[in-house]
């Protein structure tokens, strides 16, 4: 189905648009982390995940980066958790 007056690409573009937002949202989320030991990872989530909604993305793995977050939260040793989350974002070149 095309829709008037909008290119295949430009869809293309503003979705990897969105994730690449969504992306950026996690780095900063990240940052906070690192810059401020006793951030409430919890409301961290919770921010980033009304950011996801906000994007309106579609999909099955628009939560990967929340899962992250999760990740992280769950964990019982905390310095652990923040050197995999740490290699995480580094192997996918959002650093």
């Amino acid at each position: 189905m095309k829709y008037a007056g909008m290119n295949p690409h430009d869809h293309a573009y503003k979705y990897e648009f969105k994730r690449q937002q969504v992306r950026d949202h996690l780095l900063e989320c990240y940052e906070l982390l690192v810059k401020y030991k006793n951030t409430n990872i919890v409301e961290l989530i919770k921010l980033h995940k009304k950011f996801i909604h906000k994007m309106q993305i579609i999909g099955k793995n628009k939560y990967k980066t929340l899962l992250l977050l999760e990740q992280y939260k769950n964990a019982k040793n905390k310095s652990m958790a923040m050197m995999v989350l740490t290699n995480t974002l580094s192997r996918r070149g959002m650093f």
